[in-house]
């Protein structure tokens, strides 16, 4: 700021070097609004992204970083103008031969400028939108929804709308507040229990004989005993009749598989000669 003076207004995402105490007493100090984009959306702060996504590829392309960003910042854009044009009003000096008069400062037509930038956001506006689907409608407050958090749906209501465009403060029914973009949210015509309801039935301080007879503690009980596998005692008694009850020469028992479990089997045993015999 020391360079280029004082700014009006900085965009900036949620992260912690910015959503901070020091850093909100920084932009107070200095005059000027601090505005973040919606939580978990990248594409709110599209403009940044892809500068930052340009000067990695820069770096990982060139040997020299210092050259790769002069040269970018000396690259006429669609507008016939540089970026450095635009900034300080004159092209900067590189290791390619510029002559003199080039280098000179000079106006820059700023009304034709914005105009002709204008021109290029209204046509990427088109394009884009004419394969992003159907405008989402703005939402009311205490309006249900579905919110996207931590990779999964989760119940809640609308409590207002933030002041940052397409971004709004939902509340949990835990009662946690969130900040989410409009395409985190989905509208939905359920109604939710809140979760402090939900735990009054399974109160510690609820008495024993309380927690028996409540529906939704014997609705769960009768759902595991339903699911509870049930043993046969016939199939018990068969188990027990397929055991061993002999053996061979070298005294290893006889066990049957467990596959003939389901069978009748005859029983092995061993005559005079010590040959092994089905009874």
């Amino acid at each position: 700021m020391s360079r280029f003076g004082y700014i009006d207004q900085l965009i900036t995402d949620n992260g912690p070097q910015f959503a901070c105490r020091e850093f909100a007493q920084f932009a107070k100090e200095y005059g000027f609004v601090h505005t973040t984009t919606s939580p978990h959306y990248p594409q709110a702060n599209g403009q940044a992204e892809r500068f930052v996504q340009t000067v990695k590829n820069l770096i990982k392309k060139s040997k020299d970083p210092y050259k790769a960003m002069l040269d970018y910042r000396n690259t006429l854009d669609e507008i016939e103008l540089s970026p450095a044009q635009l900034h300080i009003g004159r092209r900067l000096k590189s290791s390619l031969p510029t002559s003199a008069p080039l280098l000179k400062p000079t106006v820059v037509n700023e009304q034709k400028v914005k105009k002709l930038y204008n021109k290029r956001q209204k046509t990427q506006e088109y394009y884009f939108n004419k394969h992003s689907g159907k405008p989402l409608r703005e939402l009311k407050d205490n309006e249900t929804v579905m919110i996207e958090h931590n990779n999964q749906l989760t119940p809640g209501k609308v409590v207002h709308k933030h002041e940052t465009p397409r971004s709004y403060i939902v509340e949990t029914l835990g009662g946690t507040r969130l900040r989410r973009n409009r395409k985190h949210l989905k509208t939905t015509r359920a109604t939710f229990q809140p979760e402090m309801e939900i735990e009054q039935h399974l109160d510690v301080n609820t008495p024993q004989q309380e927690i028996r007879n409540d529906p939704i503690t014997e609705n769960f009980k009768q759902a595991t005993e339903i699911n509870k596998p049930v043993q046969n005692q016939e199939t018990q008694i068969e188990r027990k009749s397929v055991e061993p009850t002999c053996s061979t020469r070298s005294g290893r028992s006889v066990k049957v598989p467990i596959k003939y479990n389901d069978y009748v089997c005859n029983s092995i045993s061993v005559n005079s000669e010590g040959k092994e015999i089905y009874v």
